[in-house]
């Protein structure tokens, strides 16, 4: 029993976040300028863009807390996001019940900005972004995986597990307004992460004991990259379009134990802080070739 989480987004929260995106190309339809060919920096004449952020927990002891809610202006081209997830593993549990505890705090950004192609034929739209995060992943153990509990028979097992995690992900596409049809990145982008795992796995049968243990130790940084995505294909000058990105930013943990309770008396927490000064996801230009 995992969290299927670790910068990976629930498919209902992309669904919702694509289908903000499609509002946000309707918006174009409706009456944006639109921005003429070549190279475009800040401010984004006539982008929309539609960004949410919440906090989750649930468990024993747990928080998913939004300092600083998203936001992502065209005026700039940057925007903003801070949260913080934590968690304290839950005391010792009945025989047979597993204890479970699970924090998130993220942000979704979707953002559409109108471009234009000045003749037609093939050409290259390129977007850059850069992405500049702060933040800390930690994990106090407060003692060890309790033993397993063994039947008659001398078989029993148990399990703890503890995951830190922080991440920064994105994707995007070129839709042609006027056809409705799509050209997507070649390319992938890897985003930012910060992981963490540790994890205790003891099984017994007829009384004999293996045991199987992980760790990668969670680390703080500060990290900072520049990304280009890239969409090429035939255009129409006569058509109209927009690059549309959709940005993912996550920070979660979980303490997780069987049959009788996790890591006793262990924290774990993560944090993702884009909206100091100098921090932040911020497209820095469009250009057409």
């Amino acid at each position: 029993m995992q969290r299927q989480r670790g910068g990976q987004w629930p498919h209902a929260g992309r669904d919702a976040l694509q289908g903000l995106g499609s509002g946000l190309v309707l918006f174009l339809v409706l009456g944006s300028t639109f921005a003429s060919a070549g190279a475009t920096s800040p401010p984004f004449r006539g982008a929309a863009a539609s960004s949410s952020s919440y906090g989750d927990s649930g468990g024993c002891h747990s928080a998913g807390l939004v300092s600083t809610r998203a936001v992502w202006k065209a005026s700039t081209g940057i925007g903003r996001f801070a949260g913080r997830a934590s968690a304290l593993s839950c005391a010792r549990t009945p025989a047979g019940l597993n204890a479970y505890t699970y924090a998130d705090a993220g942000a979704q950004f979707a953002i559409a900005v109108p471009v234009s192609v000045p003749s037609s034929g093939v050409h290259s739209v390129s977007a850059t972004w850069g992405f500049s995060w702060a933040g800390s992943a930690k994990l106090s153990l407060g003692g060890i995986c309790p033993l397993p509990i063994l039947n008659s028979t001398g078989y029993g097992y148990s399990y703890c597990a503890a995951y830190i995690s922080r991440s920064v992900l994105g994707d995007g596409y070129l839709i042609d307004l006027t056809n409705g049809s799509y050209i997507h990145n070649p390319g992938s982008w890897r985003g930012l992460s910060n992981q963490a795992t540790l994890s205790n796995y003891t099984a017994c049968y007829s009384y004999y004991c293996y045991y199987y243990n992980t760790s990668f130790p969670p680390a703080s940084s500060s990290n900072s990259v520049t990304f280009a995505w890239w969409f090429n294909g035939t255009m129409t000058h006569t058509d109209q379009y927009a690059v549309v990105f959709y940005l993912y930013v996550l920070a979660t943990v979980y303490l997780y134990g069987y049959p009788s309770g996790a890591y006793p008396h262990s924290t774990a927490s993560a944090s993702i802080d884009m909206a100091s000064p100098g921090l932040g996801v911020g497209l820095r230009s469009i250009s057409v070739t």
